[in-house]
């Protein structure tokens, strides 16, 4: 899949250029930091996991990328499932913490990730127990809510 990835940070000062929008193939590392970057510290579903990962990326996962992502962040220790929901474990808030200090942009923050994830990355991730229609639910609703609060906003 190809997502949306800034070249530089969209934080800049004004009168700065314009951030430059190019569509790349993430790999395994990046898609993973991206997921990882898209959990909370407390538990949440799997609607506010994407939402998040939209805000990050400007994309919404596929049902691939959160199945494998999910199952890689849970078997490395990173993230745990809690009923239907998802949220960083210590180690993770811990690694995530580390990583992303001295970063001041969020895209510094996920290629730090994604450079500490590529020396973690080997076997294959078992695959999270998260069907098509467990994402297509959760992009509904995500989609759902935004439009509602899109509509609010127009009317202020």
């Amino acid at each position: 899949m190809y997502n949306l990835r800034l070249d530089q940070s969209p934080l800049r000062s004004a009168g700065q250029a314009c951030d430059v929008v190019q569509k790349k193939k993430m790999n395994e590392s990046e898609t993973y930091s991206w997921i990882f970057l898209s959990v909370p510290e407390k538990p949440a579903s799997l609607q506010e996991v994407i939402a998040t990962a939209d805000g990050l990326n400007h994309a919404i996962p596929t049902h691939k990328e959160l199945q494998t992502s999910l199952g890689w962040l849970i078997q490395q220790g990173l993230v745990c499932k809690v009923g239907k929901k998802y949220s960083l474990t210590e180690e993770g808030i811990e690694l995530r913490k580390n990583l992303t200090k001295k970063s001041k942009t969020l895209m510094k923050s996920w290629n730090m990730v994604a450079k500490k994830f590529e020396t973690m990355v080997g076997a294959s991730a078992i695959e999270e127990d998260v069907t098509e229609n467990d994402v297509a639910r959760a992009y509904s609703a995500y989609k759902k809510c935004f439009w509602q609060t899109y509509e609010k906003l127009k009317k202020t």
